[in-house]
Parts: C-alpha cells; sequence; structure tokens
C-alpha cells in the first residue's frame, strides 16, 4: 500500500491523518509498514482525504484514474 506517499503528498503527519480519519496513530503507522489489513470503508475514506483513488493508494497497477 503507497499511504505514507500520498500522505507525504499531502502534508500530513501520522497524527493528523489518524485525527481526520478517527483511528490512532499507531494504527496508521501498522498500515504503512504493512503490518495490519485495512478495512474498505477506511480505504475508501482514505483515498477521499488524500484525493486519490482507492486503487493508487493500493497500488494496484491497471488503476486507470488520475
Amino acid at each position: 500500500m503507497k499511504l505514507r506517499k500520498y500522505r507525504l503528498k499531502a502534508n500530513l503527519t501520522q497524527q493528523e491523518l489518524a485525527e481526520k480519519v478517527g483511528c490512532s496513530k499507531a494504527y496508521i503507522s501498522q498500515l504503512e509498514n504493512h503490518n495490519r489489513e485495512i478495512s474498505v470503508k477506511l480505504l475508501i475514506h482514505l483515498s477521499w482525504i488524500l484525493d486519490t483513488c482507492p486503487c493508487k493508494l493500493l497500488d494496484y497497477y491497471k488503476c486507470t484514474h488520475d
């Protein structure tokens, strides 16, 4: 998952992103380090906040969205 890349592109800290989605900084860290699975609901919420599509966050190579 490319969460860290898009979080940094949005100029957000882990803490700021966690507050926006309603989870802990530790959870964001675990997602970025591939230590946790992500729910579809959270994936969609993160993609909305980070102004990208879910397939880009997942690094899905067939993504056709900009």
